[in-house]
């Protein structure tokens, strides 16, 4: 406990805190991973993660506070800090949170070499999320008590995918390319008992595209790269509040969806190292787009 004892020149004001509280989790992980040599020029392989966690605190909490009345009038009791005689006054909290949450991750790949001068890499992955907590609150102050419960939870889908091209124009020369592509969708809700919060539910949905081409090459002891990349992404979401009014961002129409693109296209300078110096050229030229509707 914490005490604070204030003298005034009305006499002397007390303070207290009593505060416990107890933490428990229990996490749990497992993965699992195969491979596969079709031949010396072909690998494939499949990958799984799982996570499970669960935990939370309870917390007790005792809060007193006693005011001075020298002069023995209520003149505290408007405030219900305390009595004509200078009763201690107590308010008491308890409250307990706990969360849950679920994921699993798959991955799946192909690594593959076509000839001496030609190699490849696909990459595809799937991951899933959940998540939900509850914490109910208990308060009590003299004869009255309150009581709250608050209540969130959210699931999230994510779908990627990657591949990589090297061509080898000489031993000193090389030509990379590739793309990404990935999709997020989720949803969730808060919710509480209270009735200045009550419930709020939301969606996403997030889409990215990327594309680039690198060239490298050497000469004696310097060698150099340059590239351009291009990155296009796009963001819808709602949200929608108790009462059914809905809400969105930039570009959001009568259903309350907002839309958010952008577009990126970078094109990278020379960078070239050797001989104990280093030529940086970067920067370049780089473009961005960004709209809503």
């Amino acid at each position: 406990p914490q005490e604070a004892l204030v003298r005034a020149k009305d006499g002397e004001y007390l303070f207290g805190t009593d505060r416990h509280g107890k933490n428990k989790a229990n996490y749990n992980a497992t993965e699992l991973n195969f491979d596969w040599l079709l031949s010396k020029q072909h690998e494939v392989g499949i990958q799984w993660e799982g996570l499970w966690l669960n935990g939370g605190r309870s917390e007790k909490q005792q809060q007193y506070y006693r005011y001075p009345n020298p002069a023995g009038e209520d003149t505290n009791s408007e405030m219900k800090l305390s009595d004509a005689d200078g009763e201690m006054k107590y308010f008491d909290a308890e409250s307990q949170q706990w969360g849950h949450q679920r994921s699993h991750h798959f991955n799946l790949f192909h690594l593959a070499k076509w000839s001496k001068h030609f190699s490849s890499q696909i990459y595809l992955d799937y991951a899933r999320n959940k998540d939900s907590d509850s914490q109910p609150i208990t308060e009590k102050e003299g004869s009255e008590m309150q009581e709250t419960l608050n209540r969130s939870n959210s699931n999230y889908d994510i779908y990627s995918g990657r591949f990589e091209v090297k061509q080898l124009i000489s031993d000193k020369h090389s030509i990379n390319y590739g793309g990404e592509w990935s999709l997020m969708e989720g949803k969730g809700k808060t919710e509480s008992s209270a009735d200045m919060l009550g419930t709020t539910e939301y969606k996403n949905h997030d889409t990215k595209t990327a594309a680039y081409l690198q060239y490298q090459g050497e000469a004696g002891r310097w060698s150099w790269w340059a590239g351009i990349r291009y990155e296009g992404w796009q963001m819808q979401w709602v949200e929608c509040v108790a009462g059914g009014a809905c809400i969105g961002g930039v570009g959001s129409d009568d259903s309350g969806v907002g839309v958010h693109q952008k577009r990126r296209l970078g094109v990278v300078g020379v960078q070239g190292q050797g001989g104990g110096s280093e030529l940086d050229v970067l920067g370049g030229v780089r473009i961005n787009v960004v709209g809503g509707g």
